[in-house]
C-alpha cells in the first residue's frame, strides 16, 4: 500500500522502535507483509509478522536477495546486512497498527467504518457507487478488514481524500478495540449479526458487544432497529446521533413501509421525517434490501438529494469480490476484475496474475480510472507495469491515450471500448494471460464477451482462498519442522493440477506428488519447480523423468533395477538422483516387505548414483477408529523398517506415513513429513472449507399434470400437478446416474430440490414445485450448502470418486478474493 511517504526516523518514533543500521532520507511509501509478493518495490518497509503458522523473520534473507533493505523486526537476524536498516520492536503487528493509527490521525476527513456479520464489502462498494461521484473517497481494497488488512487500508489515506470508508471484521474478543484505536471512525454502519466466527464468543450478545466497540467515539451510527440485540447495544453505546430504520414497524427514524418486486427490481417505499421517498434497486434478495436501507440512511444524512438517491440506487452494480481465472479463446487465460478500479486493487490483481502466469506472456488491459487524481494514478500504473514486468499494456480512455509516451513502446492505446473492438485484429491474443480491469462506464463486459469461450453452463468453481486456508490449518496441526508433501494426482482431485500446484508452490509446500510421469511433466512445462514424486512410474517414462528432474517412487526390486539401468543408458553423471522408497507395512498393495529390507539396503549402499529422498508407507484405515489397532501396528512396523534403511545410508532420510486423515488421528506419527491430498480440498475428516463448487443452471421449466412421466423409461410419474426444472448437467459431466429418482438433491435459491427421473447424459430434472426460480438461475450441485461428502454418501461411495469424476468438458473457474 502506498502514500506520500514517511521517513524511517519518524516511523521508528511512532512505533517505539530502535533503529539498527543506516538511516536514509528516502520516505517509506509502501508497507509489505507478504514476502512472496515482493518484487523489488522501492520505498518499501517490510513488517516481519509472526502468527500461529508463519513467521516473517524466516524470509528476511530471501527479501534481501530480492532487493529489500528496510525491515521492522522483533528479533535481529543472526548476520545483519550492513546496508540494511532494521527497526527493532517488541511486537511487529502492534507496530504496524500503531503506524496506521498515527497515519490516520493526520487527516480530518470523515471516516465511515462498517462492521457486522455479513455485507460489509457490498456496503463499502455501494457507498462508493452512491457517494463517490460527489466526494473523493479512499476505501478498503477488496475485503481488507482484518487486524492486518485495516492498517493497509488506512495507509492509503492522503490529504486530498474527502472521505475514507473502512471495513472492520473480527473473529475473537478484544480485536475490535485494536481496530477502533486505528480507525477512530466518525460515522458507522452496523450491518447485521449472524453466526460467522461464533465459535470464539460465548453467546451472540457477546459478539454484538464486541463489534459495537468500534463506535465508542463515533459521532453517528446507522443500524436496523429490527435486530433487538443491535438496537439494545446501540442505545447504550453513547453515540450522540443514532439513525435507525425498520421494516417491521419498530419505532425508528426511517420506516420501510412497502417493497415490491417487479421485472428484476425491488421497489422500496420509505418514510423519513414525514416525507415518503420511493426508489428501486436492481436486486430482489433481502440482503440487498437491507444494504440499500443502510445506505439510504447514509445518503440522507450526508445531504444527497432525492433525485440523486433514486438515480444512483437504480444503477447499483453487483459486487464481485473474487478474482476469476478462466480459459479464453485462442488458448489464452482471462482474469476478469471489474470489482473496482484504483491503483491498489490493480496491484492485487497483478499479484494474482503473477501467481498464475507460468510462462505465458502477460497482458494488462486497463481503462482510465475515474474519481482519481490523473497524475497520481497514471504515475502509479506506469510504475506497476514496469515493476510487474507486463509484456503488453493496452490502455483504453483519453487519459491513458494522452500519456502514451510514458508507457513501453509496445503498448496499444484506444480512445474508448468501441475503438478497441473495431481494431481488435491489431492485438495478438493467442496463448497469453490477460487481466481485464476497467471502470464500469467503459463497459468492459463487451471485451470480456469477445475474449471468453461460450461456456457450457456447468462449471466447477475452485476457491483458491479456501485451498490456502486449508493448507494453513494443516500447518497449524504439525510440528514446525515437519514438511508437507501435497498430492495433486488425478487432475488434483478434479480441481486442476497446474493451477493448484502453482498455488501450493506459492505457499511454499515442500514436495508434490503425482500418480504418473505425464502429470509431472505437465507441471514442469507450466513452470512448477518444486520436487515432484511420481507414484506409479514405468520404465518407458524414466528417461523423461531424469531429464525433467522427476523423482520416482521405488516399490520393488524390478522397478529399482529399471531406474538404475535408465540412469546408465542416459549416461547420467550429475548429482545423486532422488528416489522415494515405498514400504508395505500391511496394506499389501505396493512396496517392499520386511523380508526385503536387508537386500534393499545393500543395493542402496552400492549404488552411488541414488539418493534416498524419503522412505514412506501408506496407511490402510487411518480414518476408521474401529481399526486403530491395525493402524498402530502399521506405524510401528514402518518405524522399525524405515530405521533400518536410515542406518544403511550415510545421510539423513526423510520419513513419512500419514495421509490427510492420519494427520488428524495420529499426530504422534508425523515423523519428518506428511502427505495431504483431499484434506487440502476441504473434504474427508479434515472438513476444512470446500474448495470445489459444482454449479449448473436451469435450462427450462415445465408444468406437469398428475401422472405425467419424466425422463427415460418414465421411471418417475408425477404424484400431483407439479413444476420441474431441467438442469444443464448429466452423467457425462460427472453427475452420476446413481443420483436418479429422488436419491440426489441440488441447492437452488435457498432450497433443496430433489432429482426426478433418470439422470441423462447431458441433463437432469429436479422438482421445483415450491421453489421460486426461473430459467437461467444458478444451481449448486455440491459445495457449501450440499457438501461433497453428502453426495458421496447418497451414491454409496467416497468423496474421491465424486471429485475425480467431474468431466474435463466442465470448465474450471479459479477464484480468489
Amino acid at each position: 500500500m502506498k502514500n506520500d511517504g514517511i521517513g524511517l526516523k519518524e516511523i521508528a518514533k511512532r512505533i517505539n522502535g530502535r533503529v539498527e543500521g543506516p538511516l536514509t532520507d528516502e520516505p517509506i511509501r509502501h508497507l509489505i507483509l507478504d514476502s512472496r509478493k515482493f518484487q523489488g518495490r522501492p520505498n518499501a518497509l517490510f513488517f516481519a509478522l509472526k502468527g500461529e503458522s508463519h513467521d516473517g523473520h524466516f524470509f528476511l534473507g530471501e527479501l534481501y536477495q530480492k532487493g529489500q533493505r528496510r525491515f521492522v523486526v522483533e528479533r535481529m537476524p543472526e548476520i545483519p546486512q550492513p546496508d540494511a536498516t532494521y527497526i527493532l520492536v517488541e511486537d511487529a503487528l502492534k507496530a504496524l497498527q500503531q503506524l496506521a493509527g498515527s497515519h490516520r490521525k493526520q487527516f480530518n476527513c470523515p471516516v465511515l467504518a462498517i462492521t457486522g456479520s455479513n455485507g460489509k464489502t457490498v456496503l463499502k462498494e455501494w457507498a462508493h457507487q452512491l457517494i463517490g461521484p460527489d466526494r473523493r473517497m479512499v476505501r478498503s481494497p477488496k475485503s481488507y478488514n482484518s487486524q492486518v488488512g485495516v492498517p493497509l487500508s488506512l495507509w492509503a489515506m492522503r490529504e486530498d481524500h474527502e472521505l475514507a470508508v473502512i471495513e472492520a471484521g473480527i473473529s475473537r474478543p478484544g480485536e475490535m478495540e485494536r481496530l477502533e484505536r486505528m480507525i477512530r471512525p466518525t460515522i458507522g454502519i452496523m450491518s447485521n449479526i449472524g453466526s460467522a466466527h461464533q465459535e470464539h464468543f460465548a453467546k451472540i450478545g457477546d459478539k454484538v458487544k464486541s463489534k459495537m466497540a468500534l463506535f465508542r467515539r463515533a459521532e453517528c451510527l446507522i443500524y436496523c432497529a429490527d435486530h433487538p440485540l443491535i438496537r439494545k447495544r446501540a442505545q447504550k453505546s453513547g453515540v450522540e446521533r443514532l439513525i435507525d430504520w425498520s421494516a417491521q414497524g419498530q419505532p425508528a427514524e426511517v420506516q420501510l413501509i412497502d417493497q415490491k418486486i417487479r421485472k428484476g427490481f425491488t421497489h422500496l417505499k420509505v418514510r423519513s421525517a414525514g416525507t415518503e421517498v420511493v426508489f428501486r434497486i436492481p436486486f430482489t434478495d433481502q440482503a440487498s434490501v437491507e444494504n440499500a436501507m443502510h445506505l439510504f440512511c447514509l445518503c440522507r444524512e450526508w445531504g444527497l438529494s432525492k433525485q440523486k438517491i433514486q438515480r444512483r440506487m437504480s444503477a447499483l452494480q453487483a459486487v464481485d469480490m473474487r478474482l476469476e481465472l478462466k480459459a479464453a479463446r485462442e488458448d489464452a487465460l482471462l482474469i476478469n476484475d471489474s470489482y473496482n478500479s484504483d491503483p491498489e486493487s490493480l496491484r492485487i490483481a497483478l499479484d494474482f496474475m503473477g501467481t498464475h502466469k507460468k510462462r505465458r506472456p502477460s497482458v494488462l488491459l486497463l481503462s482510465d480510472m475515474v474519481d482519481q487524481i490523473e497524475e497520481d494514478w497514471v504515475e502509479r500504473v506506469v510504475a506497476l507495469v514496469e515493476e510487474k514486468k507486463i509484456d503488453l499494456f493496452i490502455g483504453v480512455g483519453p487519459v491513458l491515450q494522452r500519456n502514451a509516451d510514458r508507457f513501453p513502446d509496445s503498448s496499444h492505446f484506444f480512445s474508448n471500448t468501441a475503438d478497441l473492438l473495431g481494431r481488435w485484429s491489431e492485438i495478438h491474443w493467442s496463448s497469453k494471460i490477460i487481466l481485464l480491469k476497467g471502470a464500469r462506464r467503459f463497459a468492459f463486459e463487451q471485451i470480456r464477451n469477445r475474449l471468453e469461450y461460450k461456456l457450457h453452463q456447468t462449471v466447477l468453481r475452485i476457491d483458491l482462498n479456501a485451498l490456502s486456508e486449508n493448507l494453513q490449518k494443516l500447518r497449524m496441526a504439525l510440528r514446525p519442522e515437519v514438511r508437507i508433501m501435497a498430492v495433486v494426482k488425478a487432475f488434483s482431485y478434479g480441481a486442476g493440477s497446474v493451477e493448484v500446484a502453482s498455488l501450493l508452490q506459492f505457499n511454499k509446500v515442500d514436495h508434490l506428488a503425482v500418480a504418473y510421469a505425464d502429470e509431472g511433466l505437465a507441471l514442469r512445462r507450466s513452470g512448477v519447480r518444486l520436487p515432484i514424486m511420481v507414484m506409479n512410474p514405468d520404465a518407458d517414462s524414466f528417461p523423461a523423468m531424469i531429464e525433467n528432474e522427476l523423482e520416482p517412487e521405488i516399490y520393488s526390486f524390478s522397478v529399482l533395477q529399471q531406474f538404475i539401468d535408465a540412469l546408465k543408458q542416459t549416461n547420467y553423471s550429475g548429482e545423486r538422483r532422488p528416489v522415494h522408497i515405498k514400504l508395505d507395512t500391511g496394506m499389501h498393495r505396493l512396496g517392499f516387505v520386511e523380508e526385503d529390507v536387508h537386500a534393499l539396503c545393500s543395493i542402496l549402499q552400492s549404488e552411488s548414483q541414488l539418493h534416498v529422498a524419503s522412505v514412506f508407507s501408506h496407511l490402510a484405515a487411518s480414518e476408521d477408529p474401529s481399526l486403530k489397532r491395525e493402524t498402530l501396528i502399521q506405524i510401528e512396523r514402518f518405524r522399525a523398517m524405515s530405521a533400518q534403511l536410515s542406518e544403511a545410508v550415510p545421510y539423513p532420510v526423510c520419513r513419512h506415513i500419514l495421509n490427510s486423515a492420519g494427520i488428524r488421528n495420529y499426530p504422534e506419527a508425523q515423523f519428518d513429513m506428511v502427505r495431504t491430498g483431499i484434506g487440502l480440498h476441504g473434504s474427508g475428516e479434515q472438513s476444512g472449507r470446500p474448495v470445489a463448487t459444482l454449479l449448473t443452471r436451469i435450462s427450462q421449466i415445465k408444468m406437469l399434470r398428475k401422472g405425467d412421466g419424466v425422463g427415460y423409461g418414465f421411471s418417475y410419474s408425477a404424484p400431483n400437478d407439479m413444476r420441474i426444472a431441467t438442469l444443464s448437467i448429466g452423467y457425462a459431466d460427472g453427475f452420476d446416474r446413481r443420483l436418479s429418482n429422488g436419491v440426489g438433491q441440488v441447492y437452488l435459491n435457498g432450497h433443496r430440490a430433489e432429482v426426478v427421473g433418470k439422470v441423462c447424459m447431458d441433463l437432469c430434472m429436479v422438482d421445483v414445485t415450491n421453489i421460486p426460480c426461473q430459467e437461467g438461475d444458478e444451481v449448486e450441485v455440491f459445495g457449501t450448502n450440499i457438501r461433497v461428502e453428502e453426495v458421496a454418501e447418497r451414491m454409496d461411495t467416497i468423496p474421491y470418486e465424486v471429485l475425480t469424476s467431474i468431466s474435463q468438458r466442465v470448465k474450471r473457474i479459479y477464484v480468489q478474493e
